[in-house]
């Protein structure tokens, strides 16, 4: 087995550059992780400032030009006024009773999704049937579809009793 013999000089130079090359490449890892902590600093403040912004970024659609809330928020304080005429486990109570039947958890169902509150007005269905024609009440229950009624009655598109969104 031959050996190498190299100079002390040599072996010094060698060490050396070992040496340039081992603090090189350490100060290139500090850089970098420098470098990496600044980059992740910046993303969490950018991250944190959009989080500011989505409330105003939601907010911003319900509010008009002028700075007043929009149609859809002042119609949730809106009184309504139905006709409610006796109809036996549809509608029951009449002024000052307790009101119950499936067409009144219906209006229950309707106030609770649009905040409305309800002015009831009572008469026989006839009587309702002439005030929605007339513009005297908005809401009308149970009233089935003719082409007549069309004429002066808006129908809802969707059938009483079902949920559609």
């Amino acid at each position: 087995m031959k050996q190498l013999i190299i100079s002390d000089k040599v072996q010094k130079e060698m060490l050396t550059d070992f040496m340039i090359m081992r603090e090189t490449k350490g100060l290139n890892e500090q850089k970098d992780r420098k470098a990496d902590k600044k980059k992740r600093f910046y993303l969490s403040i950018f991250a944190f400032i959009m989080l500011l912004f989505v409330p105003v970024f939601v907010y911003a659609s319900e509010m008009k030009s002028d700075g007043k809330t929009t149609q859809v928020i002042e119609e949730e304080n809106k009184t309504v006024r139905v006709g409610y005429f006796p109809y036996s486990n549809f509608q029951e109570g009449s002024y000052g009773e307790h009101k119950q039947g499936a067409g009144y958890e219906y209006l229950q169902k309707i106030s609770y999704i649009t905040g409305w509150k309800y002015e009831y007005v009572y008469g026989s269905f006839k009587e309702c049937l002439d005030m929605l024609a007339d513009g005297k009440i908005d809401i009308l229950g149970s009233v089935s579809y003719t082409p007549e009624r069309a004429e002066s009655i808006d129908f809802s598109t969707y059938a009483e009793g079902t949920e559609k969104y």
